[in-house]
Formats: C-alpha cells, sequence, structure tokens
C-alpha cells in the first residue's frame, strides 16, 4: 500500500464507503471506518493525510446514518403513510361529495315529505308482524286529524275508530303478504268527511329480504272525482240535447271534416242512413250544392271561430234539393277541434218567401190596376154624389119657398092642424137641406188638396172659437185652455176640426151650467205630442165607440141633440188624412174626452 498514490488511496476509501453505505449494514460501516482510521493501513504517515480521511470517514459516517435512518426509520413511519394518505385523497373527496348530495337528497325529500299534498306516512314492521306508525307529513295529520305524537308506536286499531282501522289494515297486511308494492282506490271516512284516495304501499326490505318497514302514500282524488262526476252528467246531458235536439245537429272533426256524429234529425234532412255518413266528409258524399259556400263557410270557422244563419243549399239522399240555415262553433276537447253545428230546414220557408215575392210582383200590378179602378169609382161617386146633392137642393127650395108662401096667403083659411102640418114640412126640408150641405162638406174633403205647413193650433182654436161666437155668447162656459205646441198639417183642414170638435163639446154639455170645455196637449210613452178636448157633458156609451165617427151614425135620437152625424165623420176624415189618429174616451153622464194626434211630417195620403 506504500506505493499507491495519495489519489489511488483516496478512491479506495470512496469505494469501501459506497459498499458500506450501499448495504445498509452498520456492521460493515464499522469495519470500513475502522480500516480507514488506520493510517498504516491504507496511507502514509503524514499528520495532515490522516486527518483529511478522518474527516472523510467522519463525513461518510453520518451520510450512512441519515441513509440508514431514512430507509429504516422514516421512509417506513412517515413517508409510506403520507403516500397512502395522498392515494385515499380522493377517495375522501369523493366519500364527502357523496355525504353532501346525500344530504342535500335528503332535506329535498325531507321538504317534499313536509310540504306534499300528497298523504305520506311511515310504519315500523316487526319481527312478529305486528305494524306500527312511525311518522305522518301534515297532509296526512290535516285530513285524519289524528295527534301524531300520540299515534306514534300504535298500531291502526289503536289510533282510529274499528271499521276505519279494519278496512286500512286489511290492505296493510297485503302488502306485506306480496312484500311488493301495491296500489288501489279506497273511500276513507275520516272526521273531516269522506275521501277518496289512490293508495301506494311500499315494503322496505333489510338485507335478508324481509319487510321491516312500509311506506304509504296516498293522493286524494275526491275534487277530480267530483270533476269527473260533474263531467260524467254533463257529457250525458250534452249526448241527450245532442240526440233531442230538434234542429240537425251534427259532429265534426275541423281538421279534415269528417263527421264522428249526427242525430235523428240530421238524418230525417238528408235521408240518409248513420253508416252512410260517420267518417266521412260532407265533401265525399256530395252533400253541398255549391262547394264554394261550403269553404266561405270553413273559412269564416278559421277566421271567427263560429258561423250564424249560414244558409246553404243541400242535396239529399234522394237527389231533392233543400235549403238549411247552419250555426256553427269551432270547440276543442282533448286538443283537437271539432265543429259542432245545428242546422235548421227552412227549405218551406224558402219556397215561400218566392211564392210571397212572385205575388208581390202581382200584387203590384194588379194594385196599380185597382187603384185606378178606385179612382175613377171615386171620381163617379164623388160627381154623382155632388150631381145628387147640388140636384136635391133645388127641389128642397121650392117645397120649403111654397110651403112658406101657403102659410102667408092662406093663414087664414088654414086650420091650426094644417098650419102645423106645413110647419112639419118646412123643418123637415131645412134639416134634409142641412144634411145636403154636410154631404158635400164630406165629399169636398176628398177631393181638396193638401198642404203641409208649421201650423200654430194657437191661433186655429181662436178661430174656431169666433166662428162659434154667437153659441158661445148664450152659454155659461168655463173654459181651461193650455198652450198648444206647433204642428204640420194643412191650416184649413185642422180649423175644421177644432170647430166641429168644439161644436160637438158645446152640444153635448147643453145641459151642464156651467159648462166645463178643456183643451191641451200631452206627451205619451212613445214620444207623440197628444192633443184633446175634453167637456162634462153627458157622455157616451164606449160600447158603441166604434160607430161614433161613422157617416150619419148617431149615439142621441135627434129630438135629444140636433145633428146630422156627419161633424165627426169629417174629424176623423180629415186626421187620417194627415197620418194621424183619433178616438174618444167617455162614460154616460161623465163627459167625452176625443183624443187625436199629428205626425211631425204629414204625408199626402
Amino acid at each position: 500500500m506504500k506505493n499507491h498514490t495519495i489519489s489511488q488511496r483516496l478512491t479506495f476509501a470512496l469505494i469501501l464507503i459506497g459498499v458500506a453505505i450501499s448495504s445498509g449494514s452498520i456492521t460493515t460501516f464499522w469495519l470500513i471506518t475502522t480500516l480507514l482510521n488506520q493510517p498504516s493501513i491504507l496511507f502514509w504517515q503524514s499528520g495532515k493525510t490522516w486527518l483529511s480521511l478522518s474527516a472523510l470517514a467522519f463525513v461518510g459516517g453520518l451520510a450512512f446514518i441519515g441513509i440508514y435512518l431514512y430507509k429504516n426509520v422514516i421512509q417506513r413511519d412517515v413517508i409510506e403513510p403520507l403516500a397512502a394518505l395522498a392515494r385515499l385523497t380522493p377517495e375522501i373527496h369523493e366519500l364527502k361529495k357523496s355525504e353532501e348530495t346525500l344530504r342535500q337528497s335528503e332535506a329535498g325529500f325531507r321538504e317534499i315529505y313536509q310540504n306534499t299534498h300528497d298523504h305520506i306516512w311511515l310504519m315500523a314492521v316487526a319481527a312478529d308482524g305486528k305494524i306500527t306508525y312511525e311518522s305522518f307529513n301534515p297532509a296526512g295529520v290535516a285530513v285524519s286529524l289524528i295527534d301524531p305524537q300520540k299515534a306514534i308506536g300504535k298500531t291502526a286499531h289503536e289510533v282510529f275508530p274499528k271499521e276505519l282501522a279494519d278496512q286500512i289494515t286489511r290492505n296493510y297486511d297485503a302488502c306485506l303478504a306480496a312484500a311488493e308494492p301495491i296500489v288501489y282506490e279506497e273511500t276513507l271516512e275520516f272526521p273531516v268527511g269522506p275521501r277518496n284516495f289512490v293508495t301506494q304501499l311500499i315494503p322496505v326490505k333489510n338485507d335478508e329480504g324481509k319487510v321491516y318497514r312500509l311506506i304509504g302514500i296516498a293522493h286524494d282524488i275526491t275534487g277530480r272525482q267530483k270533476i269527473e262526476q260533474a263531467l260524467r252528467a254533463s257529457e250525458k246531458k250534452f249526448a241527450k240535447a245532442f240526440r233531442a235536439n230538434p234542429c240537425a245537429t251534427s259532429l265534426q272533426l275541423f281538421e279534415d271534416g269528417r263527421y264522428l256524429e249526427v242525430n235523428e234529425r240530421w238524418l230525417e234532412f238528408t235521408g240518409l242512413q248513420k253508416e252512410e255518413v260517420i267518417g266521412l266528409t260532407s265533401a265525399a258524399m256530395e252533400i253541398w250544392i255549391d262547394p264554394a259556400a261550403r269553404s266561405k263557410a270553413n273559412q269564416l270557422l278559421r277566421e271567427q271561430g263560429f258561423i250564424r244563419d249560414f244558409e246553404v243549399a243541400l242535396r239529399k239522399k234522394s237527389g231533392a234539393a233543400a235549403v238549411g240555415m247552419i250555426s256553427a262553433d269551432l270547440i276543442e276537447m282533448d286538443g283537437k277541434k271539432y265543429i259542432l253545428a245545428a242546422m235548421l230546414d227552412i227549405t218551406k220557408r224558402k219556397l215561400a218567401e218566392a211564392e210571397i215575392q212572385r205575388l208581390n210582383e202581382t200584387l203590384e200590378l194588379r194594385v196599380e190596376e185597382r187603384t185606378t179602378e178606385l179612382r175613377s169609382t171615386n171620381r163617379e161617386l164623388e160627381a154623382f154624389t155632388y150631381s145628387v146633392s147640388h140636384d136635391l137642393r133645388a127641389p128642397l127650395r121650392h117645397i120649403t119657398s111654397f110651403a112658406a108662401l101657403l102659410i102667408n096667403e092662406a093663414q087664414e083659411t088654414l086650420t091650426q092642424q094644417a098650419l102645423r102640418q106645413i110647419m112639419i114640412i118646412i123643418d123637415a126640408a131645412t134639416r134634409m137641406n142641412t144634411l145636403i150641405e154636410d154631404l158635400l162638406s164630406f165629399s169636398k174633403l176628398g177631393r181638396q188638396e193638401m198642404r203641409n205647413v208649421p201650423v200654430d193650433l194657437n191661433d186655429l182654436l181662436k178661430e174656431a172659437q169666433a166662428e162659434l161666437t154667437p153659441i158661445i155668447e148664450s152659454r155659461a162656459i168655463d173654459w181651461q185652455i193650455d198652450s198648444l205646441p206647433t204642428a204640420h198639417g194643412d191650416p184649413s183642414l185642422l180649423r175644421q176640426v177644432f170647430v166641429n170638435l168644439l161644436s160637438n163639446a158645446l152640444k153635448y154639455s147643453l145641459p151642464r151650467n156651467p159648462a166645463k170645455i178643456a183643451i191641451g196637449s200631452d206627451t205619451n210613452e212613445a214620444g207623440e205630442i197628444v192633443y184633446y178636448v175634453r167637456d162634462n157633458g153627458v157622455g157616451f156609451d164606449m160600447e158603441y165607440a166604434d160607430k161614433l165617427f161613422g157617416v150619419f151614425q148617431r149615439l142621441h135620437s135627434p129630438r135629444e141633440f140636433e145633428g146630422t152625424g156627419i161633424g165627426l165623420a169629417n174629424v176623423r176624415r180629415i186626421i187620417n188624412r194627415h197620418g194621424g189618429r183619433i178616438w174618444a174616451e167617455s162614460a154616460v153622464e161623465q163627459g167625452a174626452t176625443f183624443y187625436f194626434i199629428l205626425p211631425n211630417e204629414v204625408t199626402k195620403n
């Protein structure tokens, strides 16, 4: 060794230290260190060199101790547990995530359990099959009205009346025996009244497959059943009304027009059998004579959802044409649109209208012909009346004149009876002359041309009173005259109306002292102005009122009251020519009131 260089010796020492570190053996390291500390073996006798090798051996020893501690203590007790912990961290994270999901799920189920409208309850199943309640949600408590705290741990018979308990435990036992979920409908009598439920019982099994819990969920269908019952009742009523409808009624699918149902009246109208209609369209059956009318009806249904009084020409099975009036509505059921239509057979009415139209066309011609004939007849009648009246007046004047001469010349030689008889002849001739003059006046009214101008009736009334002054001045009369509104008509004719009505009132109030005569106007419900002349005279029996305005018709004898029976006939003729109305109301010895209405505008009659 003495012949080796220092570098060779250092290299050898480092190799020995490396072997010791690699072996991990403390004994090997001690032997090598001992060798290294023997300068006579490895190194030359130099104090400085020896110290360097000792330092190197010391450092190597420390390295060995560190490595030994790492491999036998730190790696086993620290690093490997930390590595294992690192490997477990994802699993721990997933476990925490699962726990959070579970907590959220439990919170969600708890919210459902507490707030759902369905009734939920839990039941424990003992090893001997005894079923006791564990919990109830608020919805179940609200209906059953039980105290949930008192019901926990008890059986149904300990909580509910026997009849109700027997009913529900039968279903519990059935679910327990089947060990499978069951669903059924039931009606239970609770303090709040009978309730209908769709109930589901769910068995919960343990690892051994034995049922240790039952979950009950009941959905209250009481309201739904009531709605369904009402709907069924409504459907029955609709079906009955559909069948009994006197109109031809049909139900069609809107999308393609297929007939789904028709009533008996529809079949009678068309002459078809039901099997010839159902499933087909009106186009396929060629019922509508005019396809354009069918298109128009469908367009109206699409645009406004209904049609009303739609007249259509239809073809019956026999080929005969008919006319129907259709009203239809677009309705929606189960998400589909349907046409509900009712049709009225107006064939006879249309035929009658056509006949009326034909008659009207011929009637106009016939009316024109009859009017021409009537005008000619009236002219002849008026000419005859005027001629007769004029021709009769001359003989009457002769009779009156010669009778008066006879009295003047032979008065001393005539007996009193003869004089009386001659006076009767003169009076009769005078009355006859008055009658002829009134008849001529009545005839002239039909020929007189009418004017239509605003008329101040107050002025006409004063003129009529002035004309009757000789009669008025000799009587005690209490006049009650209101201001009269302006009318439209012929002034001269309306003046004659007041003259005749005032003369009539003066005549029949003659027995009254004073006579009371009222003239005024009112407005009726139709907004028309009603004029009246009222007296406190002898009146008349309304039974004979229809004769009041007739020519030569009198309700009193000439001995009681003079007159010819022409005056009121003239009044009615004048009022009628103005397009108005006149009537009278009275009672015997209660006076009489004559009413008349004049239109705002007068049309020549």
